[in-house]
């Protein structure tokens, strides 16, 4: 059941994406876009290692 969630939140945050470009493609241009793009990327990414990294450390406390 959670993939199907985990599935669901993808295409519906691809969806956003692909609505939000048009509007922002037009107004911009396709360079501003990829621009903006490449930022929100970069950012889930430093997200995502700092999330990593702070799992890490809470499992390495965790007695096993």
């Amino acid at each position: 059941r959670i993939f199907a969630f985990l599935g669901t939140l993808v295409q519906l945050s691809l969806l956003v994406g692909m609505v939000a470009s048009g509007p922002f493609t037009d107004r911009y241009g396709p360079r501003w876009t990829w621009g903006a793009a490449s930022i929100v990327l970069a950012f889930a990414a430093l997200n995502a290692v700092r999330v990593s990294l702070r799992e890490r450390r809470r499992l390495a406390d965790v007695p096993v």
